[in-house]
């Protein structure tokens, strides 16, 4: 053999362990790309043990054996002006309108003198719109938009309407098109409706940014029948059109439930809990009822930059009415089917949580929270997860999925009175 064709031979084995070797590592690749693509839809079938490296830190579930972590209800009323539960400061806070002299400057009006449109009596509007089915008043807020996908299920328990029994309590949870991994953990999780049969999960969205994704939204809804599209582009400065969307919808096809909480779905909620607190209010609070977080003096914010940025010339106040977390928000039906009416008659905010607050103000209706709404992201080594009711910032389907499993954990352990340590 020639040298010339032993140097070919040599090269050409060469090139082929570079070629088997680049492709060992795409294989590895692809592979691990498919592999994480799973673990981002929460599908990822895991041991105790891979679950323990994915948490990092093992959960510790101590129960006393006298004491179970039961949902204590301590619901508080704020109805004077002087009870802060947080406050929440703007750095760029303008003068008040009353100091100042030099026209063209940017101000605020104190909020003891709010008057927000439209300025009329919104307790005797309803109440006449009740009795007539219709008011004189001149509507400034009309919704002009409809519902391309509507939910499959009503909102009476059982197969058919002849038992009449209808659901104790409905969420609205405000998802985005994107975030399908959230919603099938969150079904399958502390809003299943196998478990909890007494509840109705309805997830709000608009239309996805790239259209082609809305063929994905209609399988979704078909396969799972809790989906209430709305044809607007889901972004940010709608959520007050979403809210308003799953506001009309509950009131109209669901008047006969007790209540209905809004949500995120980035919540953790403890659904156990959740009916147990809301058992307990209907029984000795029925009617009028706003709950959750609350932000008891929060002040709009006037820097131009800031994402809750408003104008003076949209909001001139300077604060808030009370107001309830958006990401947990639970209302009586009577105070859903309320809001419907006032809505067309109150001037619209692109914060949904404010603008609920500017219409149950404008209603008289008082908040009402409790401790254990959690705007924090609370871990799951914390004592305060053993009752929280809910919690924010579950943006990982897999945390999300963990968060419940761990509240499930915990709730057996102590029905056993178990010494069991950890929730794992």
């Amino acid at each position: 053999m020639s040298r010339r064709f032993v140097g070919r031979s040599m090269y050409s084995r060469f090139r082929s362990a570079k070629f088997i070797f680049f492709m060992s590592i795409c294989n590895a690749l692809v592979m691990l790309m498919n592999v994480m693509s799973v673990y981002n839809r929460g599908e990822l079938a895991q041991t105790k043990q891979e679950i323990i490296r994915e948490v990092i830190r093992t959960v510790p579930c101590e129960e006393d054996a006298e004491k179970e972590p039961k949902a204590k209800v301590h619901v508080k009323y704020f109805e004077d002006e002087s009870q802060r539960h947080e406050e929440e400061d703007s750095d760029n806070e303008l003068p008040l309108c009353s100091n100042v002299t030099e026209p063209g400057v940017e101000c605020e009006i104190q909020f003891s003198d709010f008057q927000y449109p439209l300025e009329i009596n919104m307790t005797k509007l309803v109440s006449d719109y009740k009795r007539q089915g219709h008011v004189d008043e001149t509507v400034i807020n009309k919704y002009t938009h409809t519902e391309t996908l509507v939910p499959a299920k009503t909102c009476v328990q059982g197969e058919g309407k002849s038992s009449e029994k209808h659901v104790f309590m409905i969420y609205l949870i405000k998802s985005t098109p994107t975030n399908y991994a959230r919603r099938n953990v969150i079904r399958k999780s502390w809003a299943d409706e196998y478990k909890f049969p007494s509840i109705r999960l309805v997830f709000l969205m608009g239309f996805p940014v790239r259209s082609t994704l809305n063929e994905m939204i209609v399988a979704e809804s078909k396969e799972f029948g809790d989906i209430l599209q709305l044809d607007f582009i889901d972004t940010y400065y709608n959520l007050t059109l979403k809210a308003i969307g799953g506001i009309r919808w509950t009131a109209k096809n669901c008047p006969g439930a007790k209540f209905a909480i809004m949500g995120d779905d980035d919540y953790y909620v403890a659904t156990d809990f959740m009916l147990s607190l809301l058992e307990h209010i209907h029984t000795f609070h029925p009617t009028s009822v706003y709950m959750g977080g609350l932000i008891h003096s929060a002040k709009p914010q006037r820097d131009r930059s800031a994402k809750w940025y408003i104008s003076p010339a949209d909001y001139p106040f300077n604060k808030y009415p009370p107001v309830i977390r958006g990401g947990t928000l639970v209302m009586s039906m009577d105070f859903v089917i309320d809001m419907n009416i006032v809505i067309p008659y109150t001037k619209s905010l692109p914060f949904d949580d404010v603008y609920f607050a500017i219409v149950a103000y404008k209603l008289g209706v008082k908040p009402m929270t409790e401790d254990r709404f959690a705007f924090r992201k609370v871990r799951y080594s914390d004592e305060e997860f053993r009752t929280v009711l809910s919690s924010h910032g579950y943006k990982r389907p897999f945390e999300l999925k963990h968060a419940w499993r761990c509240h499930e954990i915990i709730q057996e352990l102590a029905r056993e009175n178990s010494t069991k340590k950890t929730c794992w």
